[in-house]
Parts: C-alpha cells; sequence; structure tokens
C-alpha cells in the first residue's frame, strides 16, 4: 500500500501529466519535458522543493529507468585457492562461451582513428594502468569440481599488438583495416588463460608530417558491458593525459572490484528473496511463445549462427518531433513508444498477438557502481498479448503497465530466470525471445583532443548478430535513427529494410490515428497495395461465355456435333445426340411424372455409368438442382445430405443397396432397360436461368456434418470456358474420367471435353493399379486426364518410363491435395515429362473448382506454387483482420470474381462468415470466399502454398507447419511421399504431454527396408535440418497409400504406429550405458533414477545450458571419453545419447587397437 507521501507525489505528477508536462528520471538525473515553451515558475519551485522525494518515488514506481533494489556489496578476502563464483551475468555468458565454442560473438569492440604526435608506448602504458585497476580485466574462469570459478591474476603484463601497414598503398590500408578489424572482432578469447580485454595499433601513413593510425579496443563481454565500454575510454583518456603531461592526477579509488560484486550479489539472492520475483515471471511468461512467428527469408540453421550485418535508417525530422510529443501527450517514455510500435509490428507479420521482446538494462543502481568496468548488465522479457481491438493509445497505455511491472521486478537476473522456470534450450535460437529493442541517446561522437593527439570513434561493420534481430533506436534532438542488426543467416538486408518501412508506417498512424483500433492501421501503402494486387493477378484471359446455363451450352454443342461420341465407357458408348434424346426424355419425366419444380433438389447416388449422365442433364433441364451421393458412403451420411437438402426424389441404380431406408424420400432406379413414362402432349419445360442452382457439392463440415455448396449455372459455365481456353481442349480430345461425382473436380473434367465436343472416356469403378491405367489411356486414347497427387505417385512408382512414351497423353491436371514437390521433381526427370505437360490445380470447392493453375517446370522443386487466376478470378492475400499482407508475409487467401458459389445450403451464419464483402483492395467492394488456406506472395507475385490455417499444431510451445515436416522428409534419399499427423496418446508423459508427431512414408525401392535403421538414419538427417520439437517421434513405413475412390490419401485407413515409440510414460534403460547415464542425470538432477525414462527429453526434465556442461564433464569421466556438451543438445534422450557414446567407445576401441598393432598387423586390416 503506498504511503500518504508516495500519494501525494503520484497525484501531483498526474496532475502534471494532464497539463502537458511530464516527469522522469533519465540516468538518475530528473528531466522534465512540456508540451509548452515554458514550465511554470510556481511548478518548478513544487519540483524543487520535492525533488528528493519525486526521485525515490519515480526510481521505485516509474517506467523507463534502470532501478532495482539495492543490496550492500562488501569486499571480499582475497585468499581462497578454490576462486569465486561467478555473478550471474558472467555465469551465462560462460556457459554461452562454452555451449558455441570459439564463436567470438560475445565481446565489445571499439576502433579509434588516432593522428598527432602519437606515443604508442603511453598507449600501451595507459590501458595497463586500466587492467591493473580494474581486477575483473586480469580475472580468468576455470571449470572446477564445484562448477565455474573466477580466479583474479596479480602478475600480468599487457602488451599493445603493433601492426605497421605504412607500407600500402592509402587504398590498400583501407581494405587491410577494415580486413583486420573484422578479424580482431571475431577472434575469440581464452576465457581460462586470456586477459578480458587486447588493443591493436595499425600504424598509417596519411601523406603528412602528422603520425596516423588505428586504435583496436575488444572486451569480452564477461568483464564488460556498454557503460564499462565507455568508462575504458575515459580511463584511457585520463591515463594517456597523465603520461604525456608527466603529471599524476589520480582516479578516485575504487571502493570494490566487480568480483566483490559478484559474490555480494550471490549471497544477495537466496531463495527467499528470489521466489517474489520468480513468482511475478511465472505468472508473467506463462504459456508465452518459445519462438517469434516472424517470417525469415532462409530456414532457421539447426545450429544458431551469429553472423550479422547492420542495416541504418532514420525517421523525418517532423515525425521524430511528433513522436516526441505523442510520448509526452501520453505520458510513456519513448522507448515505450518503440515497444508498442515493434511489438504491433511483430503481430503482423507474424500472425500472433502474443509478444516477447526483450531489452537489457544497466542494473547499476548502485552508485558505487557507476565508475566499476564489469558485466552488469540484465535483460528482462517484456510480454505484451495485443488485443487487436486496443486503439493505438489504449496500447501504449497497456506497453506503459508492462514496463512498470517489469522493472519493478527487474532485478532477477536472468540465468536465474531462465533457470528457475524450466525454460527450455534450443541450439537454434535464444531461450524466450529472439528479437530486442535498446534505446539510448545520441552520444556527443565528437572528436577529442589529448595532449599531441586527435581521437575520433571509427565506424566499423557489425558482423555479429546476438538475436534475430536488434533494433537500437538512437535519440537526437533533430532526428530518431534506427540501427537494425541482423542475423544474415535468416534474413536480407531488403526483408530488414522492408520491416522498417511498416514501422515506420505503423509510426506515423499511431500520431495521426491515435483512437484508431489496430486492427485498422495499414502497413502498406495504396501503390503498394496495387503494386501486390497486379503481380498476383496476372491472370489468363478470360474468354467469350458461350452460354450462361450448362442447359443451353450442352443443346448447343450437341445439335451442332450430333453423331459424335460423347461418353464411351464399361456401360456403353452415347453420342451426342442419343444423350440429348434420352435426357429430355427423363427430363420430361422428371417434370410431368414426378411433379419437379424448378429449383428443386433431385439426388444422384449411382455409380459413373452412362445412366449418371442422363440424369444429370435431364436434372438440369428439369429446372431442378443436382445432388450427387457417393453409393459407397455410408447411409449415415447419405441420410444426413437427404435431410439437409430436402431431397423428396432421389434417382439410383438396381446395384446401389441400402436406399431403402431412406425416409420421405422417392427413389428412381434408372437402369439401361428402364424407360421413363411421359404424358401424351405438350410438356411445358421450365426455362433456366444462370443464376438458378445447377448443383449442390456435400463437403466435409466441422460440425461432423456434412455441409451443402451451392453453385449457379453461370459460375460453373465461366469456370468451364476459362478451363477450356487455358488448356486449349477441342474436339479432338478424349478425357480419361477420374473422379467421383460427389467432388467438384468430377464436373471440370466432365463438362470440359463435353462442351468442347470431345470424348469422355469412363473407367470402371475400382481404382486402377499402373498397369490397368495405361491400358486403358492406350485402349481409349486418352490425351488428358485429372489425377489425384497420391495416385500420381503410385503410376510413378509402379511403372516404367515406356509405359508413358505409349500413353498419348499431352495434359494431366492434378488436384484435390496439395502435391509434395519431391513428387514434382520425379515427375520433371521422366523423359516423358517433355511431351505432356503437367499442371497443379488449385481450388475450394466454393470457389467453383480449379481457382489457380500452374504449370509444373523446375521453378516448382522447392515449393507448390499456385500459379495465377483462373479467368475472371482475383486473389487476396489478408491477415486475420482482413488487410492486405506485405510480400512474403504468409496470410489466408480469399477468391473474388464471378466463379463463386452461391453459399452453404441452411447455413446463413457460415455463408456470411466464408463469403465477405472484402473492401481492402478499394472500393467497390467485391465478394470474396475465405478459403482457410494460407499462402505468401513473393516480390515476383507468385504464390506459394503453406498449408491450411487449421492444420497448424502447438508442439511444445512451439507453433508448427505439418508441411514444412513433410517437405523436408520427402528430401532424404528414398522417400518418395511423407504425411505427419499430432497423434494423441492414452500415456502421458512427467510433464503432463500426451502427443506426439508421427511421420508414415512412403519408400521408393520395393526391397526389404530394415525399419529400425532406417528410422535411426532418418532421425540424424532430420536432426541437422530441423529443431528437435520438429522431429517426429515415430515413423510408419509403408509401400503405397490408401486412397480413397477419389484418390486422395485415406487418413482414417493409416495404419497405427508403434505405440512403444510414442510412450511417454516411464521406459527402463536397456543396456548398461543406457543405465549409467540415468545414474549420471538422476544425480544431478536429483530425481529417483527409477522413475527417469531414457526416451524422455531430460531438458524437459530440468537440465539447462550450466547443467549440460556439468553432465558432460561427468559423462566424460565415466566412460573416459571426450564427448562434445553440443552432442547433448543434439541428442535429447538418454537413449540417444546412449548411441552417441557407443560409437564413441567403439571408435576409441578400434583406435586403440590400431595403435597397438605392428606394421604386419595393419597391412592385413581390412578397412
Amino acid at each position: 500500500m503506498e504511503t500518504d507521501m508516495s500519494k501525494k507525489i503520484a497525484d501531483f505528477l498526474k496532475q502534471l501529466s494532464e497539463n502537458g508536462i511530464l516527469v522522469s528520471l533519465e540516468n538518475g538525473k530528473l528531466k522534465i519535458k512540456s508540451q509548452h515553451n515554458d514550465v511554470p515558475t510556481e511548478i518548478l519551485e513544487k519540483l524543487k522543493a520535492q525533488k528528493s522525494d519525486i526521485v525515490a518515488f519515480l526510481l521505485r514506481y516509474s517506467v523507463g529507468n534502470d532501478s532495482t533494489s539495492e543490496f550492500a556489496i562488501t569486499p571480499v578476502q582475497r585468499h581462497s585457492d578454490e576462486g569465486y563464483p561467478l555473478s550471474f551475468a558472467q555465469e551465462r555468458m560462460w556457459t554461452l562461451n562454452q555451449l558455441e565454442g570459439d564463436e567470438a560473438v560475445y565481446s565489445i569492440h571499439q576502433a579509434f582513428t588516432v593522428s598527432g604526435d602519437i606515443n604508442l608506448d603511453h598507449i600501451e602504458t595507459a590501458i595497463a594502468r586500466i587492467v591493473e585497476r580494474h581486477e575483473v580485466l586480469r580475472t580468468v574462469i576455470k571449470n572446477t569440481p564445484a562448477g565455474p570459478r573466477q580466479f583474479v591474476k596479480d602478475d600480468v603484463k599487457f602488451h599493445l599488438n603493433r601492426q605497421d601497414l605504412s607500407h600500402l598503398s592509402l587504398q590498400q590500408q583501407q581494405q587491410e583495416v577494415m580486413l583486420r578489424i573484422q578479424e580482431d572482432a571475431t577472434r575469440p578469447f581464452d576465457l581460462k588463460r586470456d586477459l578480458m580485454v587486447r588493443a591493436t595499433f595499425l600504424s598509417l601513413k596519411n601523406g603528412s608530417q602528422q603520425q596516423q593510425g588505428v586504435l583496436l579496443i575488444c572486451m569480452h563481454h564477461i568483464a564488460s558491458d556498454g557503460v564499462s565500454g565507455n568508462l575504458l575510454v575515459t580511463e584511457f583518456a585520463h591515463h594517456y593525459q597523465n603520461l604525456k603531461t608527466g603529471q599524476e592526477t589520480e582516479l578516485s579509488l575504487l571502493p570494490f572490484q566487480y568480483l566483490d560484486f559478484a559474490v555480494s550479489q550471490r549471497h544477495h539472492f537466496n531463495e527467499a528473496q528470489l521466489q517474489k520475483k520468480i513468482d511475478y515471471w511465472r505468472q508473467q511468461l506463462q504459456d508465452a511463445p518459445v519462438l517469434h512467428t516472424l517470417p525469415t527469408d532462409y530456414e532457421r540453421p539447426v545450429h544458431a549462427s551469429h553472423k550479422g550485418a547492420v542495416y541504418s535508417g532514420q525517421l523525418d525530422k517532423e515525425l521524430s518531433q511528433n513522436l516526441h510529443a505523442l510520448a509526452l501527450q501520453q505520458g510513456v517514455s519513448m522507448f515505450m513508444l518503440f515497444h508498442a510500435a515493434l511489438s504491433l509490428l511483430m503481430a503482423r507479420l507474424g500472425e500472433s498477438d502474443d509478444i516477447v521482446i526483450g531489452t537489457q538494462l544497466a542494473n547499476r543502481t548502485n552508485a558505487k557502481t557507476q565508475f566499476l568496468i564489469g558485466c552488469f548488465v540484465n535483460t528482462i522479457a517484456l510480454r505484451c498479448q495485443l488485443d487487436q481491438n486496443w486503439t493505438c493509445a489504449e496500447l501504449l497505455q497497456q506497453i506503459r503497465l508492462i514496463n512498470r511491472d517489469a522493472q519493478i521486478h527487474q532485478d532477477l537476473p536472468f540465468a536465474t530466470l531462465v533457470e528457475k522456470l524450466n525454460l527450455s534450450n534450443n541450439p537454434t535460437h535464444n531461450t524466450l525471445f529472439q528479437v530486442e529493442l535498446t534505446l539510448e541517446s545520441e552520444g556527443d561522437q565528437a572528436q577529442s583532443e589529448l595532449q599531441g593527439i586527435h581521437i575520433e570513434p571509427l565506424d566499423t561493420e557489425e558482423n555479429t548478430a546476438l538475436f534475430d534481430f536488434s533494433l537500437d533506436v538512437l535519440l537526437s534532438q533533430e532526428q530518431i535513427k534506427f540501427n537494425w542488426i541482423y542475423n544474415v543467416s535468416l534474413f536480407k538486408e531488403q526483408t530488414i529494410k522492408t520491416f522498417e518501412c511498416y514501422l515506420t508506417a505503423l509510426l506515423k498512424a499511431f500520431v495521426s490515428s491515435p483512437d484508431k483500433p489496430l486492427s485498422q492501421i495499414k502497413m502498406l501503402s495504396d501503390d503498394e497495395i496495387k503494386s501486390l494486387l497486379i503481380a498476383s493477378n496476372n491472370s489468363h484471359e478470360t474468354p467469350e461465355l458461350k452460354a450462361d446455363t450448362l442447359v443451353d451450352w450442352w443443346q448447343k454443342v450437341s445439335l451442332a456435333h450430333p453423331n459424335k461420341q460423347a461418353i464411351v465407357g464399361p456401360g456403353g458408348r452415347l453420342s451426342y445426340q442419343v444423350l440429348e434424346e434420352k435426357a429430355n426424355i427423363l427430363a420430361m419425366h422428371l417434370v410431368q411424372v414426378r411433379n419437379v419444380t424448378q429449383g428443386e433438389r433431385i439426388g444422384v447416388c449411382m455409380t459413373t455409368d452412362v445412366e449418371f449422365f442422363i440424369a444429370m442433364f435431364a436434372i438440369f433441364k428439369a429446372g431442378a438442382a443436382l445432388v450427387p451421393l457417393d453409393p459407397n458412403s455410408p447411409i449415415e451420411r447419405i441420410t444426413d445430405i437427404v435431410t439437409d437438402s430436402e431431397m423428396r426424389l432421389l434417382i439410383s441404380q438396381s446395384n446401389v443397396y441400402g436406399l431403402e431406408q431412406l425416409q420421405d424420400c422417392e427413389v428412381l432406379k434408372l437402369d439401361p432397360t428402364f424407360l421413363p413414362p411421359v404424358a401424351v402432349g405438350k410438356v411445358s419445360m421450365p426455362v433456366v436461368q444462370g443464376s438458378d442452382i445447377a448443383y449442390v457439392i456435400y463437403t466435409s463440415g466441422t460440425t461432423g456434418k456434412p455441409k451443402g455448396v451451392l453453385v449457379e449455372h453461370q459460375a460453373i459455365c465461366e469456370h468451364i470456358a476459362a478451363i477450356i481456353s487455358y488448356l486449349g481442349i477441342n474436339e479432338t480430345d478424349r478425357a480419361l474420367q477420374f473422379t467421383s461425382p460427389a467432388f467438384d473436380a468430377f464436373y471440370e473434367q466432365c463438362f470440359a471435353v463435353l462442351f468442347s465436343a470431345g470424348t469422355l472416356c469412363l473407367r470402371n469403378q475400382s481404382l486402377p493399379g499402373p498397369a490397368e491405367f495405361f491400358e486403358l489411356l492406350k485402349r481409349y486414347e486418352v490425351s488428358i486426364t485429372d489425377l489425384s497427387p497420391g495416385y500420381l505417385e503410385q503410376l510413378i512408382n509402379g511403372s516404367e518410363e515406356g509405359m508413358w512414351q505409349n500413353s498419348g497423353l499431352r495434359h494431366i491436371v492434378i488436384g484435390g491435395e496439395a502435391p509434395a514437390p519431391e513428387l514434382l521433381k520425379r515427375w520433371l526427370q521422366l523423359t516423358y515429362s517433355k511431351q505432356c505437360a503437367l499442371y497443379n490445380a488449385y481450388g475450394p470447392t466454393e470457389a467453383v473448382i480449379t481457382s489457380t493453375i500452374k504449370k509444373i517446370d523446375y521453378s516448382d522443386i522447392g515449393s507448390v506454387q499456385l500459379g495465377q487466376p483462373l479467368g475472371n478470378r482475383r486473389l487476396f492475400i489478408v491477415d486475420r483482420y482482413n488487410n492486405i499482407c506485405p510480400a512474403g508475409v504468409p496470410g489466408e487467401l480469399l477468391i473474388a470474381g464471378s466463379p463463386l458459389a452461391q453459399g452453404y445450403l441452411n447455413l446463413p451464419l457460415l455463408s456470411s462468415d466464408k463469403f465477405i464483402d472484402f473492401e481492402g483492395a478499394g472500393k467497390p467492394a467485391q465478394r470474396c470466399y475465405r478459403s482457410g488456406d494460407k499462402v505468401i506472395q513473393n516480390c515476383n507475385g507468385e504464390l506459394t502454398f503453406v498449408g491450411r490455417i487449421d492444420n497448424q499444431v502447438k508442439v511444445r510451445g512451439y507453433r508448427v507447419e505439418l508441411t514444412e515436416i513433410e517437405n523436408k522428409l520427402t528430401m532424404y534419399k528414398g522417400i518418395s511421399s511423407a504425411l505427419v499427423q499430432l497423434v494423441t496418446t492414452k500415456e502421458s508423459s512427467t510433464q503432463g504431454s500426451n502427443s506426439q508427431l508421427v511421420a508414415w512414408l512412403i519408400t521408393e525401392s520395393e526391397k526389404q527396408v530394415y525399419v529400425g535403421e532406417l528410422a535411426r538414419q532418418l532421425k540424424i538427417f532430420l536432426k541437422s535440418n530441423l529443431p528437435d520439437y520438429m522431429i517426429p517421434k515415430a515413423f510408419v513405413f509403408m509401400s503405397k497409400w490408401p486412397l480413397t475412390l477419389s484418390g486422395k490419401i485415406d487418413i482414417e485407413a493409416l495404419p497405427q504406429p508403434d505405440m512403444l515409440a510414442l510412450q511417454t510414460g516411464y521406459v527402463c534403460p536397456c543396456n548398461d550405458i543406457e543405465a549409467q547415464l540415468v545414474g549420471i542425470f538422476a544425480k544431478l538432477l536429483k530425481i529417483d533414477s527409477s522413475k527417469m525414462s531414457v526416451t524422455e527429453s531430460y531438458f524437459e526434465l530440468g537440465v539447462q545450458s550450466l547443467m549440460a556442461i556439468q553432465l558432460t564433464v561427468a559423462i566424460n569421466k565415466a566412460f573416459h571419453i571426450q564427448l562434445d556438451v553440443r552432442k547433448l543438445f543434439e541428442n535429447t534422450t538418454v537413449r540417444e545419447l546412449s548411441s552417441v557414446i557407443s560409437d564413441l567407445l567403439m571408435h576409441q576401441h578400434l583406435v586403440n587397437n590400431l595403435e597397438n598393432m605392428n606394421k604386419e598387423e595393419l597391412d592385413e586390416v581390412e578397412l
């Protein structure tokens, strides 16, 4: 509870804020900012009178300062031969150094140009005095049985590395200087032996009498931070000045050394002190995302790389000043303003409103640490769970509260936070957050004049990125500048440049529309949106529509080609004229005898024989809507469709059984010998309009009940005209029917060839094998067919090149599901692919069959491209709030245009949700279908299918796209196709998770595969390509997919995985190595060894980075091997690690035997 004094100060500061006066702390000093030119004198007097109380209040409650609760720092007696504990920050730096080897990414590097009367001995002595003054620069870290400990070296001598480049030309000097700066910055420190600072002087020539050179100073982060770098420069100037002048002005004595701080910090943060802060952070970070979801240009490496680059930018003067005014108006700091904007940027680009950003605080609240070199900096994680209905102003206030609470609890060391919250370690990325935000006032970079020399900082190219990217905001009175330090293994410079453009757009919106909801803020300009839409909608020319109903079009074709064969198949042949006559007779029967009315829904449940086409065209002619049903469907599904469509008449055949169970629905058996009775006299047939419903296709519904999609005559006619034009179908073509009439692709196959006066060829009801398929092609002289990707894969696996050469096919269209890139690659490797074009067709039933189409070429090997919209269609990629997505950002595909379904039968709410009026591409609004498919548009306008929005799963806190795993699996030699699913098991692990990834795989070879060995090799392959959480727990190997009659993979028919492989409960050791490892892990984890499963991830049991190093030491000692600590991260269970150790022991045994052999024995060894 606040004291009376605190409340008075809070009320006073609130009153000032409401009047445009903001009071804050910067570097411990009271700062006043006002929207007005002057602060009233009476207010200034009140501020002066209460200055000490206000400072104390802000230190405790305010945001934007580095305050922490102080603790006493007591000097430690230097007498221990066992060393001293590390500070928490040191421990984290040391652990990272051990895990990442010689990558010198944790150093602070400074470069200065120096000119004048340069004395290199003085430079060396000046730095030597700094090393003598600050113990931390001569402190080494050693790994002892008690863990890492620090030892101060007293007998040291600092040496300046002197390199003479004066013999080189000026151009060569410039190149060599930059090269040596980079080499020095990346040269690793040996923490066990080296001083934690080194310096190099590069002597140059400049054509004048003055000496010139470049001074490089590099400190390891384990002994320094940003403040330390400034301190070193200040003290260097002091000592150099003394040496040059011969005077000895003393620096103030240090009250303690960094080692004293480290020991005192350890004593201060006992369990009681920690618990309250841990509880806060545990609640704050509960279920926080483990990894950001920003799109990257490159796949994340399995082992994190820290190679970086810098992109620098700036805001214009007007926007910079407006942002300062906005922060003042909203009562927030500039850091909070940029925190809000960056959080919104990440939410919009990453499709997630749960954002975690890191930042660093100087953590020098004890005034006596201000002049001490050392690693004091602490890291905090700022989590913002955005609500896109907030206004900009509301977001800023939420960010203010987040920062306030975080800073109240910020003195919990980050390493302790990671350990106590048991946050998972992953070698692919930083723990907890991967994006960092820092803000500082732009320092005075002016040159410095020392006795006889001139020094100024030298801008050097940053080549280290500790995070995926860090945004460093530099404030000045004139402009706000940015430094984006990004990881080049993830991002291109153009992408970072684009990020800055979007961030700038958001900041402008903050200023201009602080009361606008976040979801309505646009990142893209109108010109950018226009450019994106032009690129993605370069569609095939829309052909002239020959008719706006199926009835009219069919009659035109049948009259023009009466004697040409329309249908051929096992059940017989029909010419266009005979099919027309039979359809007319049945149509008149339906109207005259069965009393079918216009718009009524009539079912057809029969095999795909010639009778089906008679029934179909008859229903169209009667003005009714066709409702096709699959005779192989369960009677429950047929009943649901009959009931939902209010069907009173269903046309079937004698060989379809079970329909007698239907109630309130008459069944008309249309067999070859059946002649529908027709009354004598003229029959008045309805006039079919383009807006009438042609057919109703039932698709799977999320409720478990099928839903009917209503397709109008004009919509299907427009689509058929477009596909005929695109594929160049003509009267010479003969198409092999493949799909069931219950699926919409059937009608594309059927109408495209019939309305071109070609011939439709029917197959038997069972799915033909490869040999039978090619026999059908030859018998019917087929030129075009539509196949599913799964069926095409079986054809490729079960055929020879010659079978394709003799087929006569010129077009194959695949669709219904996304093809694997590996399948497309295998097709292109066929010689026949040069004669026969393969097309990838994409489109939901609601958008009338094929919405986009792409002729497959080698550009499709890496990813599945959708191609361009077909006919009179337009495509939009939008985020969750219907904002157009930038290039490279995944979003939901909206399909617009006249070939769209009318909606869902009897589902008005679902129809209004899925069929929307979209205004994001300008006015007037366009009717669109929300596909539910996630796609990405690249800068060339090409669309790549990512997966279903609802096909994304969460594994151990990570969002996972299953298609990404599938694509990686098919890259492995011998795996032609893959399907990955998240499977729920009955058992639960000690972590409470009972869902595991399972992969079903098709192997190319027909030879017997040793499943266990192949699974092991696959895991090794995946570990080098994917993070651990994306590796399936079990593999199921198959020779071919179980397919539905439409050729799609039958998920329900997949064989069940080995439940032992999925077991998440206790699995005991099966050999001595596993038993020993369990003992070692259990001892360090302080758990019962009898309860530690060898198949359970030891990281989920509590192993952290530091403990991994201790485990490695214990394992090496127990087995007398040299196991690299990184192997513990690559193999995350005892069983996997046991296999690695077994290989090491075998290798070691072989080496020992070879070393003991003489020459004659070695000659006889077969390697």
